[in-house]
């Protein structure tokens, strides 16, 4: 009988130390790179891949499935999936944006919603509730709870999905919606969710997916460190440039913005507290 590391969903197994799933004792409930991950903040082994197209086909195959996607707000374009209506037709998606708390306080509920309309119009997804997130969910818990629980009985459906973009905060979400029976791993980096992994909650069987990694995504072609620069942990505040004809702006050393023609402007611009 086969066993999954309550981290990553991988399968365990004693045989091969450089694959997923490794432990030396099948007892165990998390396999070494988790435990390393978890209790240390070790992250030479979260370089494993997951091809976008089988968790997609493995997900969309579920039967009475209510789907949620999670998205990160500071990465709303790089969020999107193509073909995304091919894989779920009309089947029922809740929305969550996360991180919240982290933008700036001229940015109002409505204003927010207004803000990501384009980019669900453009998915072409049956979406049956938007919930704006913050802090993880630690901020209105029992209303996203309730609003699952609810869309789920409502529309009779046995199971709740979650999905989205690697790193996009799935399994933080569900450590803090499902505290009490929830334990996978997380970290500041793509690629940590290996498998489906199935948590027993109190509105029913909720699933955590791997991450969707779309090989345009630019966070993938970054070094960890430099993805780790890019989340942001306190509220973005605005930084005011006043620029002249032909000036750049060069981000972090990551990035370059050229402003060409304008005889001066103001650029007000919002970045992570530790970019330069």
């Amino acid at each position: 009988m086969t066993k999954q590391c309550k981290g990553c969903g991988a399968t365990l197994q004693n045989t091969d130390s450089a694959k997923a799933g490794y432990i030396t004792n099948l007892e165990k409930d998390f396999c070494v790179r988790c435990y390393r991950l978890n209790h240390y903040g070790d992250t030479k082994q979260l370089n494993m891949h997951v091809e976008a197209s089988s968790v997609l086909n493995e997900i969309s195959l579920m039967d009475k499935a209510l789907y949620v996607w999670v998205i990160d707000i500071f990465h709303l374009e790089e969020s999107q999936i193509p073909s995304l209506k091919r894989w779920f037709n009309d089947k029922p998606v809740v929305v969550i944006f996360t991180k919240r708390e982290l933008l700036p306080l001229t940015m109002s509920q409505s204003k927010l919603i207004r803000a990501v309309q384009p980019f669900l119009k453009q998915s072409q997804l049956n979406v049956v509730d938007i919930i704006i997130s913050s802090k993880m969910g630690k901020e209105g818990k029992g209303l996203i709870i309730n609003s699952i629980k609810n869309l789920k009985e409502q529309l009779k459906l046995d199971k709740i999905v979650f999905f989205g973009q690697t790193n996009a905060g799935k399994s933080t979400l569900l450590n803090t919606l499902f505290s009490e029976t929830s334990q996978l791993s997380v970290s500041a980096y793509p690629g940590t969710t290996l498998d489906l992994l199935k948590i027993d909650t109190s509105i029913g069987d909720v699933y955590d997916s791997p991450g969707i990694d779309l090989k345009d995504n630019i966070l993938n072609h970054l070094p960890l460190e430099a993805v780790k620069l890019l989340q942001p942990k306190k509220q973005v505040k605005p930084i005011t440039y006043q620029l002249f004809q032909d000036q750049s702006l060069i981000i972090a050393g990551l990035a370059k913005v050229d402003f060409i023609g304008a005889q001066q402007l103001s650029v007000t611009a919002y970045f992570p507290e530790d970019i330069s």
